[in-house]
């Protein structure tokens, strides 16, 4: 599985919205301009401009979670069951799966894993 892992794993991190990036440098200039500022209605119109940009942050996501450069695979195993997380597409699902399938009706020979316990659906 940390071979399948190593081969699969693509990218650093997701893609970051190009607007989204916009708001965390423009807020970060507010800030600094807020703590410079002695005057007190000059702070308190920064605040307001600053909370107007946290508003507007909370209602875009900050990456793109479609990202097709960005993919992950997580294997947790406990016992005798094992898991499969996966960052990608329905595809790369369906693949990994038909690969881990074989593996493990392979590796039954003793009984302990039953391929029929592999058809979940998507």
């Amino acid at each position: 599985m940390e071979k399948l892992k190593s081969e699969f794993n693509q990218g650093e991190s997701r893609a970051v919205f190009p607007q989204s990036y916009e708001y965390e440098k423009k807020r970060g200039v507010l800030s600094k301009k807020l703590r410079q500022t002695v005057s007190e209605d000059e702070r308190r119109i920064l605040a307001k401009r600053i909370s107007e940009i946290d508003k507007a942050r909370l209602l875009i996501p900050y990456s793109d979670s479609f990202d097709d450069s960005f993919k992950r695979i997580q294997y947790v195993r406990y016992a005798d069951d094992f898991l499969v997380g996966i960052i990608g597409s329905k595809e790369d699902a369906k693949a990994i799966k038909a690969q881990n399938k074989g593996i493990c009706v392979k590796k039954s020979a003793f009984g302990a894993v039953r391929g029929e316990d592999l058809d979940y659906p998507f």
